[in-house]
This record gives C-alpha cells, structure tokens and sequence, in this order.
C-alpha cells in the first residue's frame, strides 16, 4: 500500500530513547535487548524465531513464533573497477559507464547484511509546502484526486488538505474527538476511534459520511486501520501486561456487509499494513512482524530489530523501523531469509512505500530517510524541514505526506 505509519498517538507519544547499536547482522534471529519502552516488553526476552508455518484460523490463539534465517553475503559492486580501466585505455569512456546513478545494475540476492551506503542521485526530493493539520495529528492518508486526509485525537473535525493546490480544502469532515487512524482504499475513507470502539468511513470526493454510519469493533483500543486485499483491518490492543506472549487483536471486515472476523496475534499489535496477499503486525510485545495470511488466517512470524514500530508493504518486501536500533529491517515476502538491515535516523517511527522510494520518519533527528527498495541503499541525504518529531507518513504519486504532532502540521515532500 502506499501509506506509512507510526506508532498511534497517546500512549506512543512520550519521549523516545536514544536507539542502540544494533545486533551483529550475520544472524539476524539472535537474542537482542533493547532499552525498554513503557509500552514494550520491560527487560524480557525477544520471542525466538525459527522457520516454521503455523496455520491458524481467524479465531485462534497466536502461533508459534517464527523467522528469517541468515542469508548469504552483500553483492560486490564493480563500478569502481570498471571505471578504472576504461580510464587506463584512453579515459574517454569512464563518464558514460559512470552515468548519473538513478538505476541499480545489480539485482537482487539473498543477503543479511547492513546497508549503510548512501546513493547519490541527481533528483533530490525536498519540503515544498507545510500546511497546519490540527491541534496534534496522528495519522495522515493521501487518497485520490490530490486529497490528503488528517486525523487529529483531541479535534473534531478531520483536516483534508487538496494536495494538487497545496492548501487546505474548502471543508473539514466532522468526525468526532478521538481518531485515532486514517485509511484511504476501497473508495473510502475509513477512520478509528478510540472511547467509542468504533470505525466510520467517509466518502472519498466530499468527506461525507457514507454507508453504515458506525461499525462497531471488539472491546479494546483500536489504533490503526489499513485496506486491502478486500477488506478493511483494524488493529486492537488489550490492557494485559506487555509480554512477548501477551494476544491482541486484528480484525477483519468486509466493507459491503460489515461481518467480521477477530484474528488472535501472539506478541501484540505495534501496527499493521496490508499487501503481498497479507497482512503484516509488528509486535507490541515481541522483536517480530506477523504475517497473517489474508485468505486463510495462517500466520509465520519473522525476527525483527529491537522495539519494532512502523511498518510497510512494497517492492516485494516488507519494511519494519526498529526504533531502538536507529534501522530498518527489510524481508522479502516470500523468502523470509531474504532480508537486509538498512541504517537510518535516531529513533526511526512511521514507514511508508511510494513515490519511488521507502520512507521513514526519525522521530528524535526531526528528518526523513528515503531507502532505494531496489538496492537497500539510504538515497542522498535526511530530509530536513518536516517538523519535529515527525510522526506517520503518506505516500501516493510523487508525493509524501508528513504529520508532526508537536508542531500541527503536515508537510509535503515532492519526488522530482
């Protein structure tokens, strides 16, 4: 999908610690600790992680855990070599095979390493607009016709934002207090609430609401809701202690008829995004991301970095911010021992997939890191100028979306 996102407003918003050097990358399923968060596992184990499927169906208890194995070594790159002896026979040739740097000549392999080469590209995405978003925006999806919509807990009302003008729109949609997530898909606009358990969706064109006025979801709080494979997802949390063997809730809802179904995620819900014909959960208790199965419910679980957060489905792999490390992890969605450990920010928070890249919010470097998922490799430098400590992201045509919490705002960073 291409949206992002961050760890909800509330309880997700306190002061974040400065991540630690991550865990040695040759094997990536190793006991890791972290400095605990008051809403992470406090001072337990990860959950360990082997190989295994479990199938399980949407009403059943979590599964057993389970993740990626070390793959082989990074790809060499021979460009430098190449170069040389063009210039050793006559020097005219090194320009052209150096070319400007905007396409990856290698492709893909198996890997486990830590990328921290940065590409250097002509185009360099840059701040073009910040537009005031609410007393404390939360969450932001880029929907179709240059529409952007903001969610804000303590407002009322929704900010839509019409991107193609840079500018706020002529009408605020009146939601409620306590929006906690917002989802662009379906042809809707869908939106949580925490207080009222509740999920309420909006027309895409004009922000009115539109068919069944309010869906009511399974007790707990619900903090993130994300579409497709065609169906709405929300994510509940409990209020058990957090452990790597705590159980929370995702749901499943058919946008036509309103039936859902409650699957069970061992290790808790961090966040969710949907794509490659599942659903991805990072854990509020546990070091993993879970694949659910969107069909069956089947779920594996893979090792991530210390104290995951965001997470992000594109370019077929599934990208998790490891808040604790200052990483991300990128696994292949298919081959969970095809994976990478890509560099970023201090305390990287929100991922989103678009505008040709991976984008990651560094909640305490107040930038965004832009990641190349073709290569693994950061692309030019953190982009300042998105206020601070930016938060969820949005990403659709050649355009990322940006909330900060703490300045009210949304800024907007265009792709050239």
């Amino acid at each position: 999908m291409a949206t992002g996102a961050a760890a909800p407003q509330g309880r997700d918003d306190r002061p974040t610690a400065a991540p630690q050097p991550p865990a040695p990358a040759t094997d990536p399923d190793a006991t890791r600790t972290g400095t605990p968060a008051t809403d992470r596992v406090p001072g337990g184990p990860p959950t360990p992680a082997t190989d295994q499927v479990t199938p399980t169906g949407p009403t059943a208890a979590g599964p057993t855990a389970t993740g990626g194995r070390a793959g082989g070594a990074r790809r060499p790159v021979a460009i430098a070599a190449a170069a040389a002896v063009l210039l050793a026979a006559g020097g005219i040739g090194a320009a052209l095979l150096l070319g400007d740097g905007d396409e990856p000549t290698t492709p893909r392999t198996a890997t486990t390493g830590t990328t921290t080469t940065t590409t250097d590209r002509p185009r360099v995405a840059r701040v073009t607009a910040t537009l005031s978003a609410g007393s404390r925006p939360n969450d932001v999806a880029a929907g179709p016709r240059g529409l952007v919509w903001i969610v804000s807990n303590p407002d009322r009302r929704m900010s839509l934002v019409d991107g193609d003008r840079d500018r706020r729109g002529d009408r605020q949609p009146e939601i409620g207090p306590g929006a906690q997530s917002v989802a662009a898909g379906l042809g809707r606009i869908w939106v949580v609430k925490n207080g009222t358990n509740s999920l309420i969706q909006l027309s895409d064109r004009s922000g009115v609401r539109t068919g069944a006025a309010t869906v009511r979801l399974p007790a707990g709080e619900p903090v993130r809701v994300r579409t497709g494979e065609g169906a709405v997802w929300v994510g509940i949390r409990g209020s058990a202690p957090v452990s790597p063997d705590m159980v929370e809730t995702v749901v499943k809802i058919d946008p036509s008829s309103g039936t859902q179904q409650s699957i069970a995620v061992r290790g808790g819900v961090q966040d969710l995004d949907v794509g490659a014909g599942a659903v991805w959960v990072t854990g509020r208790g546990s070091e993993t991301v879970t694949r659910i199965d969107a069909r069956t419910g089947a779920q594996r679980r893979s090792s991530t970095g210390r104290m995951p957060r965001g997470v992000a489905v594109g370019g077929g792999s599934v990208w998790v911010a490891n808040s604790a490390e200052g990483s991300v992890t990128r696994i292949a969605v298919d081959d969970a021992t095809d994976r990478d450990r890509v560099r970023v920010g201090t305390a990287p928070r929100g991922v989103a997939y678009g505008a040709g890249g991976v984008w990651v919010t560094n909640e305490l470097d107040d930038t965004v890191t832009r990641i190349d998922p073709r290569s693994s490799e950061v692309v030019g430098e953190p982009i300042d100028g998105v206020g601070r400590r930016p938060a969820a992201l949005s990403a659709r045509g050649d355009r990322v979306w940006v909330v900060s919490p703490q300045d009210g705002t949304v800024a907007e960073i265009r792709v050239p």
